[in-house]
C-alpha cells in the first residue's frame, strides 16, 4: 500500500539556534536535514500568533521589533548556547526575534528561506497562523508575544466571567478579523508560499465562553474571506490554487462549541485539508471519521494529528513504567511519555481505519532538527527514536507488519498550566476545548457493585477476529484481596483468564496490573468498552482505588 500523506508542522522554535553571518545557510540546512530523512508532502511553518509575526511585516507586528535593543542586550549577556544547554535562563522568543533580525540583515526572511529550500526539495510550503494562541498570560508590554494591537484595543479582548486574566481577542469585532486578514494577505501575496494553514487547535478561544455556537457564522464568513483572498492572490501571482488547511479540535462538536463550523467550510469547498487534533498529544481515540463524513463529496482531505508527546499534562504520580528513551527526563508522570514505534503504529492504524488518508505531525521539528536543541532531542539516539516511529506511522505495510500498542492514559488530567495559558476549560479530565478524554474510574464506596466503563478504540479486532497479544490495565490502590468483575463489551471475562500482578514499587500508591491474553478476550468491535465492577467490601480509607490506564498490545498475525 502507498504511504500516507505527510503534513509536517514547525512552531518556529528551531530558528532560535541561528547564528549571525550564517543564519540563512543554517535555516536552509535544517530544511534539507528534515526533508532528507522524512518524506514530507506539506511543510507548515508557524509564523503568526496571530498578531505577532515571526517574519518581517508591514501590516502586523514583527516579534521583538519594539524591544529589539533590550532583546539583543539580553542575548549578549546570555548566549544561546549557554541557555540551550541549561546553564542560563532560556527566553526562546528573544532568540527567535534576534534570528528574524539576523535574516533581515542577510537580505531575507524566515518565510523566504524555508520556501526556497523546500521548493527545491519538491515540498509544498504552507505558512501557519495560530488563530488564538495565548502563550502570554497578561497583556504586558515587556512580553514580545503581546501585540501592540491588543494593548491598544482592550475593548477587543474576550470577556472572562471566571476571573482569569483575559488576553485573547474576540473575533466578533470586525476590526480583529480585518487586522488578521491583512496579515494573511501579505503572506499570500508577497511570499512564494503554496498556501496557508489556520491553526484553531491553539487554543480554542475565539468568542466569549459558551457563545461559540451562536457566533459560528461570524467565523464561517471570515474563513470564506480567507479563501477568496487566497484565490485572488493566486490569480495575481499567476499560479494555480493556493492551499488552505485547518487544524481544528478533535470532534465536530468541540469545534462548533468554539465557534468553528468546520463541516460547512469543507462542504463549501474552501478547505483543501483538515487535521483534527488533540492538544499537543497523540491520542489513539482520535475521532477522524466525523470529519471524513463531513468532507464526503468534496476535495478536502482529512489527516489525523500525531506528535511525539503521548501522555498529556499530568505531572504527578503515578509514574509510567520504565520507558527508556521514550521518556522526557525533565518531566514526571504521564507528561513525560514520548512516542514509540509500537504506540505510533496503533494510533496511525486507528486514524487510517476510520478514514483519514494522512498524518498531520505536530511540533516534531522542535526536537528533530539539525541543531539538536529541543527539550529531549539533543542526542542522536532520541532523534533516531523519533525518526523510527514517524516512518512506521506513515507506512500502512509497516503498521501491519509490526506490533501495535493501543495505550490509553488520561491526557487531560489536571492541566497544570491551564490558568496561566487562559484555556477555555480548566476542569480535570476535560480538554482545553471542552471534551472529556481518557476517564479515571474511581471505585468509591457509593459505586460498589455498579458497572463502570473505560472506552478504548482499536482498529485491530474490529471485525471480531481473534488476536495474538495481551490487554492489560492498571488498578491503583488495589490490593490482592480486592475483588472486581471484568467484562469486554458486556461479555464477562472469567476470573481464571485474568492474571493479576501486584506492584509496590511506589509505597504511596500500590497497584495491580490485570492482564488478559487476547486469545481469551471476548470479541472486539472497534469502539470497545472495558467494564469494571468493584465488589470489595474493605474500608479503603483515604486511598480510593481507581483505574485510568489501559494497554493493549497486538502482535502481527
Amino acid at each position: 500500500m502507498a504511504r500516507a500523506t505527510v503534513v509536517f508542522n514547525e512552531d518556529g522554535d528551531l530558528t532560535s539556534a541561528l547564528e549571525p553571518g550564517r543564519a540563512t545557510q543554517m535555516l536552509r540546512d535544517c530544511m534539507v536535514h528534515m526533508t532528507d530523512q522524512i518524506p514530507i508532502d506539506i511543510y507548515e511553518a508557524h509564523s503568526a500568533t496571530p498578531d505577532i509575526c515571526f517574519h518581517p511585516t508591514k501590516v502586523g507586528e514583527t516579534l521583538g521589533a519594539r524591544m529589539l535593543d533590550e532583546i539583543q542586550a539580553y542575548i549578549k549577556e546570555v548566549p544561546y548556547a549557554e541557555a540551550a544547554a541549561g546553564g542560563k535562563p532560556y527566553r526562546v522568543h528573544y532568540y527567535i526575534a534576534n534570528a528574524i533580525e539576523m535574516l533581515r540583515q542577510e537580505g531575507t526572511s524566515p518565510i523566504d528561506v524555508r520556501a526556497e529550500a523546500l521548493h527545491q526539495r519538491g515540498v509544498k510550503f504552507i505558512v501557519e497562523m495560530r488563530m488564538g494562541d495565548t502563550h502570554q498570560s497578561a497583556l504586558t508590554p515587556d512580553n514580545p508575544l503581546v501585540s501592540q494591537f491588543a494593548m491598544d484595543h482592550p475593548e477587543y479582548v474576550i470577556k472572562r466571567p471566571d476571573g482569569i486574566t483575559p488576553v485573547a481577542l474576540d473575533y466578533s469585532h470586525e476590526q480583529v478579523r480585518a487586522h488578521r486578514l491583512a496579515i494573511l494577505r501579505e503572506i499570500a501575496e508577497e511570499h512564494d508560499v503554496d498556501g496557508l494553514s489556520l491553526n484553531f487547535m491553539r487554543w480554542g478561544k475565539y468568542f466569549e465562553r459558551d457563545r461559540g455556537f451562536e457566533k459560528a457564522p461570524i467565523m464561517t464568513d471570515f474563513v470564506g474571506q480567507i479563501r477568496a483572498m487566497l484565490d485572488a492572490a493566486a490569480q495575481r501571482r499567476g499560479r494555480g490554487r493556493l492551499l488552505l488547511g485547518a487544524r481544528v479540535m478533535s470532534t465536530i462538536e468541540e469545534s462548533f462549541g468554539a465557534g468553528l463550523d468546520v463541516g460547512a467550510w469543507m462542504q463549501r469547498g474552501w478547505l483543501d485539508y483538515v487535521i483534527p487534533c488533540e492538544h499537543n498529544c497523540s491520542w489513539p481515540g482520535l475521532e477522524v471519521e466525523q470529519f471524513v463524513s463531513a468532507a464526503e463529496g468534496t476535495d478536502c482531505a482529512v489527516y489525523g494529528m500525531m506528535g511525539d508527546m503521548i501522555g498529556g499534562a499530568w505531572m504527578s504520580k503515578p509514574d509510567p513504567e520504565p520507558r527508556g528513551l521514550a521518556r522526557a527526563e525533565q518531566w514526571n508522570g504521564y507528561c513525560s511519555m514520548l512516542n514509540t514505534s509500537d504506540e505510533a503504529r496503533a494510533t496511525a492504524a486507528n486514524v487510517y481505519a476510520w478514514g483519514a488518508t494522512g498524518i498531520g505531525f505536530w511540533n516534531i521539528p522542535n526536537n528533530f532538527n539539525l541543531f539538536r536543541h529541543g527539550k529531549w532531542g539533543r542526542s542522536p539516539e532520541q532523534q533516531q527514536r523519533m525518526l523510527d516511529w514517524i516512518h512506521e506511522a506513515i507506512d500502512p505495510d509497516r503498521i501491519a507488519a509490526g506490533t501495535r500498542r493501543y495505550h490509553y492514559v488520561p491526557i487531560y488530567k489536571r492541566d497544570y498550566h491551564g490558568v496561566q495559558r487562559n484555556y477555555k476549560y480548566l476542569e480535570c479530565w476535560r480538554s482545553q476545548h471542552g471534551a472529556f478524554k481518557g476517564p479515571t474510574i474511581f471505585f468509591n464506596e457509593g459505586r460498589r457493585g455498579a458497572r463502570q466503563v473505560f472506552p478504548f478504540r482499536a482498529a485491530d479486532g474490529r471485525e471480531g477476529e481473534t488476536l495474538e497479544g495481551t490487554l492489560r490495565f492498571r488498578m491503583l490502590h488495589c490490593l490482592d484481596e480486592d475483588a472486581f468483575g471484568v467484562d469486554i463489551n458486556g461479555t464477562t471475562v472469567p476470573a481464571h483468564d485474568l492474571e493479576r500482578t501486584e506492584d509496590r514499587t511506589d509505597p504511596e500508591i500500590p497497584w495491580t496490573w490485570v492482564k488478559l491474553e487476547l486469545a481469551n478476550c471476548p470479541p472486539l468491535r472497534g469502539d470497545n468498552e472495558l467494564g469494571l465492577t468493584w465488589r470489595s467490601t474493605r474500608d479503603t480509607g483515604m486511598n480510593v482505588p481507581y483505574m485510568e490506564e489501559l494497554d493493549m498490545i497486538v502482535h502481527p498475525g
